[in-house]
């Protein structure tokens, strides 16, 4: 996982907090590349009108152990939290957990851009058929009331590295998922990258929100962030 953070882009897209994935070695959400100054809406991220895009996200705190990483990053009233729980085996389950939280309820808008092939919505969850061998379910444990919708889009950057090595002007085609909430204040999904030949994560909120209780084939994990 890759958050743009800090001070060192302020030239760029408004993209501050934002990020692209891989998993199993596979991209798994990516960024389209620079063609202008992007909105935030063409991004990994949270936007709100209570979190505007006029600072940058700041990390907070950072730490690592050999079966969890937790990062913390604040945009004025967006506190972004990720945990990437990690298993010995890098085909195991390694997956990661947001929590998107507001000071106050607002109004917001959560969006994941995937490199795949299609997104299957299934009440809560998000089944991602990957353009490769790795498939990503997206389960959404908080708000309830989210509005979910799904949106495919194409951006062609001015300059990129084509698949064959080329180099020019490059497109990229990505679906994205979304939820909207009105008035809320949190979400807190699972990011669950997959071999396509595994069986789709199980995910239970438990502790008022405040975790998630996640099924694989290999066992249960019990995850807390909020």
């Amino acid at each position: 996982l890759h958050m743009i953070a800090g001070s060192n882009h302020d030239h760029y897209d408004k993209d501050s907090g934002s990020v692209t994935l891989w998993g199993k070695g596979r991209i798994v959400a990516d960024d389209f590349g620079y063609y202008g100054y992007v909105p935030g809406e063409d991004h990994s991220m949270l936007l709100s009108p209570a979190a505007p895009d006029i600072e940058r996200m700041k990390v907070t705190e950072f730490s690592t152990t050999p079966r969890l990483d937790y990062v913390r990053g604040q945009k004025l009233a967006w506190t972004r939290q990720i945990a990437f729980a990690k298993d010995p085996d890098p085909l195991g389950p390694n997956y990661f957990v947001f929590c998107d939280s507001l000071d106050q309820p607002a109004d917001a808008t959560w969006r994941m851009w995937l490199t795949c092939e299609t997104i299957a919505m299934d009440g809560r969850a998000a089944h991602v058929t990957g353009k490769e061998d790795v498939d990503t379910d997206v389960v959404f444990a908080l708000p309830a009331a989210a509005e979910l919708t799904t949106e495919t889009i194409s951006r062609t950057s001015a300059s990129g590295i084509s698949a064959t090595g080329q180099q020019g002007p490059t497109t990229t085609t990505q679906s994205g998922i979304i939820a909207t909430i009105r008035n809320g204040d949190r979400f807190l999904v699972v990011v669950y990258p997959r071999l396509n030949q595994q069986r789709q994560v199980v995910v239970t909120s438990i502790a008022d929100g405040k975790g998630v209780k996640i099924e694989t084939e290999v066992g249960i994990d019990y995850v807390f962030l909020s």
